[in-house]
């Protein structure tokens, strides 16, 4: 939530002193500027004289929505686009280069109401600085105030940082590529909470995250028209329970629109704050979010913590509440007394592991928070690659990647005097070396080595990498415009490459299947004060080189295969013969590479341009295709197969694959349950609102839709190996298959459910605010959430058997435009100790008269049938029978019914679905 605050500033006008306050977000007041620009516009048709230049505020007032702005110079073409605030509210202004009313380039703000920055890729972090003029204009550049290279703006293209016309960072092509939708998470987890909660919601993409939208009144948020609050990327934090709202029911819906313009689906979170329950706030953050169990990384960290209230309390690793997980500590603890807690990287599983702190004092509260277990090294490219160069200087650029996707918390060290760059990773300082900065690209301006390192947020270090640049004024500068997707290619299918050189006219080129063949090889000749060093590179065939590029074009492997096209040729001035593969100075071709040119893995490319015919030196650029050929298989499982005893909550499998996979196509999954019915020994599953989600390149979860699996029950998943193929298109193998046995909530969690009484809130239909028909009964003994009107099934020629009863509920998860029944999507069939828990055994006769009412409370749960309601419990003695209550005869309790259902009274079973937990 952003706070309001009062600013003012005073004007003079005609020897009038006006002054202007304003109550606002900390944004920028666009809307008050634009009045005073008008009032003073207006003053100067009147004949009143202004200072030539803009003034304070006046100047940089014209960052208006709907207006247009170049950023690049006068004498370039237009750079820039709209400027758009997605809020209508001042506090997301930016301009949309694309048409699509999209802010790609967010302004960023610096304790002043003037952006001071731009924001490219949704990190958050300044990627370019506004550079402010004394007419009024205003262009970008690599460094604050002015400072660095000038930026040039090419929309649908991406930025040109050093001025030579070649597109460097190519982020608005990648976004106009870019069809996937971003994804959306928050924290703390949504549940019941003893006092006010900071909640932040982030937003992930696969290229730039964007705008976040949320509301707190459980209603839609839109971005057109606009409605709740909308952000920057890539996160947003604000309060639920404070500031005077106390307690009470927030519920948060929350949606993320990437740079490209891509939608998301409308989350929802609960937070029910009550005042009773142990609050409980951390005291000093987790020293790392990020471990790894890799000598000389960041093998643990520690957090601290307090409870507003005495009792018991315990720590629980991969939970998703306080009935799960593992407990790593427990105790007693004193109100307000902090408490430290470790986590070691050898207690986690990889990726991100949740932890639960839960202090019990009468009613239970609890605190959510993350680790992430991180043991892949970070890899880093030089942007251009090595090579030779016909200009000065080369903006060479050291891009970050890692398994694990941040904006910061990692370092990249690189030096250019020969030495080996350090990082110490106890102090996560570096030793030696200078600090990579995205914003300012190292500056090659003489032919040297760099050398880089990188160090991600769990202490894990990369290889020692190294680029060698040769500049030479003669020499043409060779540039890769874009790759095959993924920079890979399968078994089958040939890489294209879009190149071109510029600076120098060229007289013939090629390209070769090499780089990285070349070593420095250094002679020293005479003695003393008289020796000279000679530095030459060195390849297979012995010949020594003065620079590598020479190297590197003469020891490389020309292309073969027959699809191969601009595998070499000539350079002309005009007027290329096609054909003959002829090629121009600043014009784009692209070489085909038939795939039996590629070994399995990395393989390096070598463009070359001549600049003579005869005795050629060579301008170059190396990089680098991969190709893979190998069968994804799966590789990790929870549950894991043949596990017995698995907590029933939450109903989701994990499976890790050996390598990234294709995230678009929809995986052929099956699921079916032991009945021990001769006959039919295993019953297919309906999982017709089963949802998928891509945790990681490599891990699925699947989100059945029950939610919780069915208690005591033996249960069978198929993957269909033909169904899903990695990144480069290599379908599986072979099909998957696990089984696993559950166990009922109580023993997975160590306690017994049902032991309190009912209590209903104190308006027992529960109309949320955002769906005004869709009625709930809230038992605050449990925190179960019920639908106050049951669902019937008709009675008629079949029967609901009770594994068509275990997925009935699911259709209440996809109502509302798939915003959930109420709000919530977590809807499902009762345990037995559940629906146990809202019978009242006070009613009931025994036997009971016809006319008797059901064994319920009829104000929390108005035309309740007298009759009988499955249970999502097996009977762990048979798995051929289920449990189910009777509502008409509580004191018989629960009786076990057939699975099959076929007879009467089993065709006549009621269901009443619930939520939370």
């Amino acid at each position: 939530m952003q706070s309001a605050r009062k600013f003012c500033f005073s004007l003079f006008v005609a020897g009038v002193a006006f002054v202007f306050c304003s109550c606002s977000p900390q944004s920028p007041g666009y809307g008050l500027l634009a009045a005073l620009e008008g009032m003073v516009t207006s003053q100067a048709n009147s004949g009143t004289s202004f200072p030539s230049n803009p003034l304070p505020f006046v100047g940089h007032a014209f960052f208006l929505p709907g207006q247009t702005v170049n950023l690049n110079s006068a004498n370039k073409a237009s750079g820039g686009g709209i400027v758009v605030d997605p809020s209508s509210a001042g506090s997301t202004l930016g301009i949309a280069t694309e048409g699509n009313g999209v802010p790609n380039l967010v302004f960023l703000y610096n304790g002043n109401t003037n952006p001071y920055a731009v924001d490219v890729n949704g990190d958050g972090v300044p990627d370019y600085y506004l550079c402010y003029k004394p007419d009024g204009s205003v262009n970008l550049t690599t460094g604050i105030n002015c400072t660095g290279n000038v930026v040039t703006v090419v929309p649908g293209q991406g930025f040109d940082t050093t001025g030579n016309g070649v597109v460097d960072n190519p982020m608005m092509a990648r976004e106009k590529a870019d069809t996937i939708a971003p994804s959306s998470s928050i924290t703390p987890v949504p549940g019941t909470y003893g006092g006010a909660q900071s909640v932040t919601i982030s937003c992930a993409d696969n290229v730039a995250p964007g705008n976040l939208d949320y509301t707190l009144d459980g209603s839609t948020p839109t971005f057109s028209p606009v409605h709740g609050t909308i952000t920057n990327p890539p996160k947003t934090t604000f309060a639920v329970g404070g500031n005077g709202n106390g307690d009470g029911t927030y519920t948060v819906e929350y949606r993320c629109r990437d740079l490209a313009g891509n939608v998301e689906a409308v989350h929802t979170a609960t937070y029910i704050v009550n005042h009773t329950i142990p609050n409980i706030t951390i005291v000093n953050s987790l020293g790392s979010a990020y471990l790894s169990t890799n000598a000389g990384a960041i093998n643990s960290t520690t957090f601290s913590w307090k409870s507003n209230q005495a009792g018991s309390y315990s720590v629980r690793l991969g939970a998703t509440g306080c009935t799960d997980g593992t407990i790593v500590g427990s105790g007693t603890v004193a109100a307000n007394s902090a408490q430290t807690t470790f986590v070691n990287a050898s207690q986690l599983v990889a990726g991100v592991n949740p932890i639960f702190v839960c202090v019990t004092a009468g009613q239970t509260g609890k605190l959510s928070l993350t680790v992430t277990l991180d043991n892949q090294p970070p890899t880093v490219t030089p942007n251009p690659g090595g090579g030779g160069y016909g200009s000065s200087p080369v903006s060479v650029q050291l891009n970050y990647s890692d398994n694990v996707s941040t904006a910061s918390g990692y370092l990249v060290a690189y030096t250019t005097d020969g030495s080996l760059p350090s990082i110490n990773t106890a102090t996560q300082t570096i030793t030696n070396g200078i600090a990579y900065s995205s914003s300012t690209p190292i500056s090659v301006k003489t032919t040297a080595t760099i050398r880089y390192l990188a160090m991600d947020n769990a202490g894990n270090l990369s290889t020692q990498g190294s680029a060698v640049y040769t500049i030479d004024p003669n020499l043409p500068t060779v540039t890769i415009n874009s790759y095959p997707s993924t920079q890979a290619v399968n078994g089958s299918t040939d890489a294209q490459v879009n190149w071109q050189f510029g600076v120098q006219s060229g007289a013939s080129y090629k390209v070769l299947l090499g780089g990285n063949k070349c070593t420095q090889v250094q002679t020293t000749s005479g003695t003393g004060s008289t020796s000279t060093t000679t530095t030459n590179y060195q390849g297979p065939s012995g010949v020594l080189y003065s620079t590598v590029s020479d190297c590197e074009c003469n020891n490389g492997t020309a292309l073969a295969g027959s699809s191969t096209a601009y595998a070499s040729g000539n350079v002309v001035v005009s007027s290329p013969n096609a054909s003959i593969f002829d090629i121009q100075e600043n014009v784009p071709v692209v070489t085909t590479m038939a795939n039996l040119n590629f070994t399995a893995g990395k393989n390096s490319i070598v463009l070359c341009v001549a600049n003579e015919l005869n005795q050629a030196h060579y301008g170059s650029v190396v990089g680098a295709i991969w190709k893979d050929t190998l069968a994804p298989t799966v590789t990790s499982v929870s549950p894991s197969g043949g596990a017995t005893g698995v907590n029933p909550k939450p109903g989701t499998i994990t499976l890790t694959f050996s390598e990234p996979m294709n995230q678009s196509l929809a995986p052929g999954f099956s699921i079916t349950a032991y009945t021990a019915k001769a006959g039919q020994l295993w019953q297919t599953l309906d999982i017709t609102n089963i949802q998928y989600s891509w945790t990681s390149p490599d891990t699925l979860q699947v989100q059945l839709p029950w939610k919780f699996f069915p208690e005591n029950a033996l249960l069978q998943w198929s993957l269909t190996g033909s169904s899903m193929k990695d990144v480069m298109g290599n379908v599986m193998a072979s099909n998957a298959s696990m089984a696993f046995t559950t166990t009922t909530y109580e023993a997975a969690s160590g306690t017994w459910f049902g032991q309190a009484a009912p209590s209903y809130n104190p308006t027992p239909v529960t109309i949320f605010s955002g769906f005004p028909s869709d009625s709930v009964t809230i038992d605050n003994s449990t925190q179960l959430y019920w639908k106050t009107v049951s669902e019937t099934v008709p009675t008629g020629a079949s029967a609901l058997t009770f594994y068509q009863a275990i997925n009935a509920c699911s259709y209440l998860n996809a109502a509302n435009a798939n915003a959930g029944f109420a709000g919530r999507t977590d809807w499902r069939l009762p345990s037995s100790t559940e629906l146990q828990s809202i019978q009242d055994f006070t009613i009931a006769t025994t036997p009971p008269p016809n006319a008797a009412p059901p064994a319920i409370n009829s104000t929390a749960f108005p035309s309740t049938a007298r009759g009988w309601y499955w249970t999502s419990s097996v009977f762990a003695g048979d798995p051929s029978q289920a449990w189910y209550a009777d509502f008409g005869m509580p004191n018989t309790t629960f009786v076990n019914g057939l699975l099959s259902g076929a007879n009467p009274p089993y065709a006549a079973m009621y269901l009443r679905c619930v939520a939370g937990r």
